[in-house]
C-alpha cells in the first residue's frame, strides 16, 4: 500500500478514498476470512501509510533533507525489569527472577528516525477509545524512559475518545475529560484526529 500513496496532500486523500471506498465490496466479497476482520486490516493498514506520509509531508515542509529520515514499524525495544521492583518482592520471588532476565517488548507502529536517532513514535488505529488509549500510554511510557524525548503520537482515523475529538471541521479540538485526564500522565503526547 505504501507504494500507492505520494507524499502529498492530495495523494493521502487519494488513497484514503480509494481504500476506504473499496474496503466493503472486497470485504464482502472475500469468502475466507471474516468481514469485519477483512476491514479492520485495510484500515489498519492505510492509517499507518498515512501516518508515514504525513510525517514525510511535514519533514519536507520543514526543509528536512530526506535522506536524513526514516522509518521502522518492525523493531521492538526491550524494556527491562526495575531493579528495585526485584529489591520489593519475597526473597523466593527475588532469586528466581534474578536468575533469567525479564523484559517487554515495547513497540508502536510507526518509529520514525531523523538520522538514526528514534525521534517520534506513532501509534495508529482505524478507531480509537479509551481503552485503547490507556494501552497505549503504558507502551510510550515505557519507551520514553529509553529515549528521552521521544515525541509519542496517537494517529486515528475514528475517534471514540469523547468529546469533539471526531469533529474535524472544528477550528479547535477541545477534546474530552477522560482523554484529557489519561493523557494527563504521558510526558510528551500528541493526538491527531
Amino acid at each position: 500500500m505504501a507504494a500507492l500513496v505520494k507524499a502529498s496532500r492530495k495523494g493521502i486523500i487519494a488513497l484514503y478514498n480509494k481504500v476506504v471506498g473499496g474496503v466493503e465490496e472486497g470485504a464482502a466479497s472475500d469468502v475466507g476470512r471474516a468481514y469485519g476482520g477483512v476491514i479492520r486490516a485495510e484500515k489498519g493498514k492505510l492509517v499507518e501509510t498515512l501516518a508515514k506520509s504525513v510525517v514525510q509531508i511535514a519533514w519536507a515542509e520543514a526543509k528536512g533533507a530526506a535522506d536524513r529520515l526514516s522509518f521502522d514499524e518492525h523493531r521492538r525495544y526491550e524494556i527491562p525489569i526495575q531493579q528495585d521492583y526485584i529489591k520489593r518482592l519475597p526473597r523466593s520471588v527475588r532469586t528466581h527472577i534474578q536468575r533469567s532476565v525479564y523484559t517487554y517488548n515495547a513497540q508502536v507502529d510507526v518509529h520514525v528516525f531523523v538520522d538514526g536517532k528514534l525521534i517520534m513514535g506513532v501509534e495508529c488505529k482505524a478507531y480509537a477509545e479509551n481503552a485503547m488509549l490507556k494501552r497505549i500510554l503504558v507502551d510510550y511510557t515505557l519507551l520514553t524512559n529509553m529515549h528521552a524525548g521521544l515525541v509519542c503520537t496517537l494517529f486515528q482515523l475514528e475517534s471514540q475518545l469523547g468529546g469533539d475529538y471526531s469533529s474535524p471541521s472544528a477550528r479547535a479540538t477541545m477534546g474530552s475529560r477522560s482523554a484529557h485526564t489519561i493523557m494527563s500522565y504521558s510526558l510528551t503526547w500528541i493526538c491527531i484526529s
